[in-house]
């Protein structure tokens, strides 16, 4: 399953990725459940740009539930600030269902984290939203990680340094680099 989970974002005048990322792998690593084996998906929830095309509820039903059965864990009552609040995504291309149920019981303890929700292959809106839009950040194979760097590398050099020695800091084996190009 490719599992996206959801958190208000807005109000930080700090990195919001590291402090996601901290809280979920500082977390995660420490279960004993690091049996990850997946590419890391990360960036803002870019709704606005949809908003010419759909309506607030149309965009939040296809958003949410775009098929009954997939699976779900977000409270009715923040399905709106999916297109209300800044919202960052830390999307996983293929966990299962136990390991979603992990990370949602992770994330519940965070008082930012909106919810998360299966992505379905064959809609529109998903792809766009977590495929197009989303950049491939990251690959997690049990306690390694690799972070990946493209084009834009040197521009954004001591962002990704920075990045690089944050990562380090958290309760992995190893932590590299590796140049991708989507």
């Amino acid at each position: 399953m490719k599992i996206a989970f959801h958190f208000k974002c807005g109000h930080f005048t700090i990195r919001y990725d590291e402090y996601f990322y901290s809280h979920l792998f500082s977390k995660y690593l420490n279960t004993g459940a690091c049996n990850l084996d997946t590419d890391i998906r990360t960036g803002d929830l870019l709704v606005h740009s949809l908003r010419k095309n759909y309506t607030a509820s149309e965009l939040l039903r296809e958003l949410v539930i775009p098929n009954p059965n997939s699976w779900r864990a977000i409270e009715p009552e923040n399905v709106p600030l999916l297109y209300n609040e800044a919202v960052f995504v830390i999307c996983f291309e293929t966990i299962s269902k136990e390991q979603a149920l992990i990370l949602d019981k992770i994330f519940d303890s965070d008082e930012n984290y909106l919810g998360g929700f299966e992505i379905i292959e064959n809609s529109e809106l998903h792809n766009y939203l977590y495929q197009e839009v989303l950049g491939k950040r990251m690959r997690v194979t049990n306690r390694n990680l690799i972070w990946y760097v493209g084009f834009d590398h040197q521009e954004y050099e001591d962002d990704t340094d920075d990045m690089i020695r944050f990562l380090r800091e958290m309760p992995f084996q190893a932590v590299s680099v590796e140049e991708l190009y989507e």
